[in-house]
């Protein structure tokens, strides 16, 4: 499953989250979670503007049987 980072807050808060590739609404609900739960990150700026840059994170799930 392909999950995309599509925008970060000044702080670094992760607040937009889309799944372009998804499994299903249940997977992709949890996947969501997932990202929005990573840490704060460094936002990137130039000239004191933040730059919007989109990450592509893959999120793998396991079968348990």
């Amino acid at each position: 499953m392909i999950t995309r980072i599509d925008d970060v807050d000044n702080n670094g808060k992760i607040t937009k989250v889309s799944v372009p590739r998804g499994y299903n609404n249940e997977y992709d609900q949890e996947a969501i979670r997932v990202i929005k739960s990573i840490p704060q990150w460094q936002v990137i700026k130039r000239r004191g503007e933040k730059i919007h840059i989109p990450w592509t994170i893959p999120v793998i799930f396991e079968a348990k049987d």
